[in-house]
């Protein structure tokens, strides 16, 4: 669980349920809130891994849209990775599942940010 550098350019985040959730993505939002503008900056591409979530609650899916929107604004990667059966209702059901990336696994992600960072 937590937050990993996987790379100097790739944040690979490990999430779990409940308050761990809505802590680690704080954090991930916090740094990149924080960091200067770019150039020279380029921030990380951001890998969350949701294979360990049961459950999401609204204010989950509102630190998602935050990140999305930082995401868009600071131009990096962001990529969702290993999401389990019983929550592709609530990525379905809201819509996200169109405004987000997708990956079955984090090693699929990360490889998909590798060769992307590559060309």
């Amino acid at each position: 669980m937590g937050i990993d550098e996987w790379s100097p350019t790739i944040l690979r985040v490990d999430l779990a349920a409940g308050p761990a959730f809505a802590e680690d993505l704080s954090e991930i939002i916090e740094r990149l809130q924080t960091r200067p503008p770019h150039p020279p900056y380029a921030p990380p591409s951001v890998v969350l891994d949701l294979s360990r979530v049961s459950y999401l609650v609204s204010s989950n899916l509102t630190q998602l849209l935050t990140l999305r929107k930082l995401a868009k604004e600071f131009q990096f990667k962001l990529l969702i990775a290993g999401v389990p059966t019983t929550l592709w209702s609530v990525f379905l059901t809201t819509g996200l599942d169109r405004l987000f990336e997708f990956a079955p696994d984090s090693a699929t992600a990360l490889a998909k940010i590798t060769l992307a960072s590559e060309s």
